[in-house]
């Protein structure tokens, strides 16, 4: 009884900290540093997401190579304050010096 009141617990808690998270692509396409692999610009990304966010609340990054070819990245950095989670994007974008490949 107590291992199925323990599961049931660890689901609705999965599906809450999931529905925090915006179903919507909020990405946004940036220039990477010249000289930088996707792997270590994926790094420095989330660790200053972590930085920034965590001072509103627990962060939520996504990294990854971007649509428009080599030298961009899709990335996103979300503080999770509740629904819909507060955008920080623009913050790590600023702090990183980074400019967007689109408007």
């Amino acid at each position: 009884m107590f291992f199925k009141l323990a599961s049931f617990l660890a689901v609705v808690a999965l599906s809450t900290q999931a529905a925090i998270v915006s179903r919507t692509d909020v990405t946004r396409e940036v220039y990477i540093p010249e000289g930088q692999t996707i792997d270590d610009f994926c790094t420095e990304w989330h660790d200053t997401c972590v930085a920034i966010a965590h001072r509103i609340a627990k962060a939520y990054d996504r990294c990854g190579a971007g649509y428009d070819g080599p030298g961009t990245a899709r990335v996103d950095c979300l503080a999770l304050t509740g629904t819909p989670a507060t955008d920080v994007t623009d913050q790590v974008v600023q702090k990183l010096g980074l400019t967007y490949v689109s408007p």
